[in-house]
């Protein structure tokens, strides 16, 4: 008991801290004052950010030569593709472009941008669904009761603890740790995600329906793991950023699909009692998954991506939290790490 207590303790100040510095850090926005769209394998282009003037020496529409870059910049250029604002304040980057075919160094400086365009909903709306995630977190961690509750508690602290090592600013191989930290901790959530859908659905599955479920499901995610950890690996190590494109955001979404197919198609078969649990969880998990497609394809761009992606996190959350507490999904004893141990 003293273990389980212990536990829970340490698993609570991590929760805390990752909720508090994910909220602190949203309202101190830093990084580069262009954004990057991975063009092909070796050329990226710039953008420029709405109330962020270009520096001097860049043009919309330059493209980039990765292959060129030095160690540091290829490192930027990774982090920008998960999150523009996660940079050291008034850390400087040399950047080769290529104008006419002659190469051109450029350095260029990372700013505040808190000034770009509705960075106050950017900044609250990441406040919001990091004390949403935590306040989830937490009650499933003390309250929750059975493998469904272990899989949610799962989900809500990766990804919460992703979010804090996304919003980290770092520089150099240490930003490209916590740019990678924070994705296998997204792979993570994704598992306990699964685990949860799964288990909610509870006797509607055969034994042979959830071996299938579970293989499409650890196939994608091994897919995803692939392109996501692999794609800043090969940039920085050789100037090769094909798996940075974003069309292959879409195979690190895909995982999520999985869970979200399995509770669509199996919800009419639960019975009422269980169809009135999952309803609240059906469309807040079709709002996530929708938001997650969004936010790593950035369909929108990268700015109103965050921007959309943000206020539907906020919207989904709130479903979740919802169904946790009108449906009572948890109960008040429940030993977190033994359910954990009984998925097979």
């Amino acid at each position: 008991m003293r273990h389980r207590h212990a536990l829970l303790a340490l698993l609570t100040v991590l929760i805390v801290v990752a909720c508090a510095y994910s909220g602190f850090m949203a309202f101190r926005p830093a990084g580069l004052p262009f954004d990057v769209i991975v063009e092909d394998a070796h050329t990226a282009v710039v953008e420029p950010v709405a109330n962020i003037p270009l520096p001097p020496t860049l043009r919309a529409g330059d493209r980039l030569d990765l292959t060129a870059l030095t160690r540091p910049a290829r490192i930027a250029v990774s982090i920008m593709h998960l999150s523009s604002y996660s940079f050291p304040l008034g850390q400087t980057y040399e950047f080769v472009i290529r104008r006419d075919a002659i190469p051109v160094t450029v350095s260029v400086t990372t700013v505040d941008l808190g000034t770009v365009s509705h960075a106050w909903w950017f900044e609250w709306t990441t406040l919001s669904f990091s004390l949403l995630l935590g306040v989830i977190a937490l009650l499933v961690l003390w309250r929750g009761r059975d493998r469904a509750a272990a899989g949610m508690a799962l989900w809500a602290i990766a990804f919460l603890v992703g979010l804090a090592f996304q919003h980290a600013q770092l520089s150099g191989l240490l930003g490209l740790s916590a740019w990678l930290g924070a994705n296998v901790l997204y792979l993570l959530a994704r598992c306990g995600f699964y685990i949860m859908i799964e288990s909610m659905l509870g006797p509607v599955l055969t034994p042979r329906t959830r071996w299938l479920w579970r293989v499409g499901f650890l196939l994608l995610l091994a897919a995803g793991a692939v392109t996501r950890l692999g794609g800043p690996i090969l940039l920085t190590a050789t100037g090769w950023a094909e798996l940075l494109r974003p069309q292959y955001g879409l195979v690190f979404s895909m995982s999520y699909l999985v869970p979200l197919a399995l509770l669509i198609m199996n919800y009419g078969y639960a019975d009422s009692a269980r169809r009135l649990r999952l309803r609240w969880m059906l469309w807040s998990s079709v709002i996530f998954v929708v938001n997650i497609f969004l936010n790593n394809t950035a369909v929108l761009g990268p700015r109103v991506s965050s921007i959309v992606t943000n206020a539907a996190l906020v919207f989904s959350l709130s479903g979740f939290l919802y169904a946790l507490l009108r449906h009572r999904v948890w109960m008040s004893r429940w030993l977190l790490i033994v359910p954990w141990c009984t998925v097979a």
